[in-house]
């Protein structure tokens, strides 16, 4: 996948450009959701998120902490990784990531 293309997820999420290259974020840890999210947002769609996610942290070998999905519509939310994945086995209650708008950071 070329970096500027656009690849609609779940047939509506765009994944916008990272501000920050690399890192060691891989979202592969449990995932929160707002309650904003979880209502207005379907499961399946969450999930296609997190697995894009899981398989672009793959092939780039690690991922900004932030990304961020928005809609044709202007619908934007982000997924935050809480921990890199060297802090893993140091802190294992926090290996998670949360699904939020941005108006609920």
């Amino acid at each position: 996948m070329a970096a500027n293309e656009k690849q609609l997820i779940a047939g509506k999420w765009i994944h916008e450009p990272q501000e920050q290259e690399g890192n060691d974020y891989w979202f592969d840890g449990r995932t929160l959701t707002t309650n904003g999210v979880s209502a207005d947002i379907p499961d399946e769609e969450l999930r296609s998120i997190i697995i894009y996610l899981q398989e672009l942290a793959k092939v780039k070998n690690g991922l900004d902490y932030l990304q961020v999905f928005k809609k044709e519509d202007g619908d934007k939310i982000y997924v935050i990784d809480q921990i890199t994945k060297a802090q893993v086995k140091e802190y294992p209650e926090h290996h998670y990531c949360t699904i939020l708008y941005p108006s609920e950071y």
